[in-house]
């Protein structure tokens, strides 16, 4: 099992052999989301821009970005928006 804090202490993550990534609310105890990866989770690490909502996930030999879209409005669609590849 792997596990990262996001800075401020309200939110963890953590990741499994089992493939699962779950964010959990740190006060209550409570699973807030979760994923099914497919792969083993080796790492898993939070985006330290604060006006991004992203958590990244080493999986496999995938990197996974995942918008945690627990904030809404307009963090939820810049989370989205970085997540876009742009052709050029």
């Amino acid at each position: 099992c792997v596990c990262c804090c996001r800075t401020g202490g309200q939110w963890l993550a953590s990741g499994s052999d089992d493939g699962s990534l779950r964010v959990w609310e740190v006060s209550s105890g409570r699973c807030c989301c979760s994923w099914q990866l497919g792969e083993p989770v080796v790492c898993v690490a939070w985006c330290p821009n604060p006006a991004l909502q992203l958590l990244a996930a080493a999986v496999g030999s995938r990197l996974v970005l995942l918008p945690f879209g627990l904030a809404g409005g307009e963090v939820e669609e810049a989370a989205k928006a970085a997540c876009q590849v742009k052709e050029g």
